[in-house]
């Protein structure tokens, strides 16, 4: 079941579940601007209030499948600083 599967003290030791949630909540762009994830736990400022779950939705799909992105050269390790458009999940 989900339940027993988020139980899994494994996938909290992996950061299967809390690492996406990290490394897509602020996103540090080229030129120093930053890009927020449409989500009520940040500072979230988007086209539309988050009002419904079904808002929500539809903006975090958006967000996260068809928003190019720019990051900011990484200042420590490797990243995916090369001056291209990225997207969040090909």
């Amino acid at each position: 079941s989900v339940l027993n599967a988020y139980r899994d003290k494994t996938l909290g030791e992996k950061r299967l579940i809390s690492m996406p949630d990290r490394i897509t909540n602020t996103i540090n762009l080229a030129g120093g601007a930053t890009l927020l994830r449409p989500s009520v736990l940040n500072a979230y400022r988007g086209e539309q209030q988050l009002d419904s779950v079904q808002i929500w939705w539809t903006l975090w799909q958006k967000f996260m499948f068809s928003t190019p992105v720019q990051v900011a050269a990484a200042t420590e390790g490797p990243g995916p600083a090369d001056g291209q458009d990225h997207m969040l999940v090909c």
